[in-house]
């Protein structure tokens, strides 16, 4: 790390390959293609490198704290993306849930497919709040949304999901959803 504090391009050249699979991962569950994750790392990694001398290790550790920058990254650039998409202010989001059961008899590339096919405002509560374990009020300020928008959001995703899961695994329309999960 003292290498990469003094602009050493092969120490950086490391500490890049050691943390890129768990940045790539990262940025991966908050962009629709793998090419826009890639990208959102290499941005990430330039912030890293710009503000390692400001990284204590009382803090935490190198790979948390380069985690945060990687959120922080892929945040900032759903909001670039997203900003001129007017936002609707809600004051309560219905409810939804997953239960066990569904989750179960998925496998987790494809539970990340169909997560990659919300809108990325969405994805990115639902990775926020779901994965990550941010609070609404978190992600409000991350996003710079309301609560209640994030809520809406989430609700939405979940909604979204369920749907695609039906879609996907060609259960027909009038199945009744309460013996497929409580």
């Amino acid at each position: 790390m003292t290498g990469c504090k003094r602009n050493d391009r092969v120490a950086q050249e490391r500490l890049y390959q050691k943390y890129f699979d768990q940045a790539y991962h990262l940025c991966n569950r908050y962009t629709s293609q793998p090419s826009d994750a890639l990208a959102v790392v290499n941005e990430g990694f330039l912030k890293v490198f710009r503000h390692i001398a400001s990284f204590r290790f009382d803090a935490g550790t190198l790979g948390a704290w380069i985690s945060r920058i990687m959120v922080n990254t892929a945040i900032d650039t759903i909001r670039k993306k997203n900003r001129m998409i007017p936002h609707q202010e809600l004051e309560q989001a219905e409810p939804t849930s997953f239960t066990e059961d569904i989750l179960s008899r998925l496998h987790a590339d494809e539970i990340m497919a169909i997560i990659k096919m919300l809108p990325a405002v969405s994805q990115a509560v639902f990775n926020l709040y779901e994965i990550e374990g941010y609070q609404h009020k978190e992600i409000a300020v991350m996003m710079q949304i309301s609560e209640s928008t994030s809520r809406w959001h989430l609700t939405e995703a979940k909604k979204k999901l369920r749907e695609l899961y039906f879609k996907h695994h060609h259960y027909p329309e009038n199945v009744n959803e309460e013996k497929i999960y409580p």
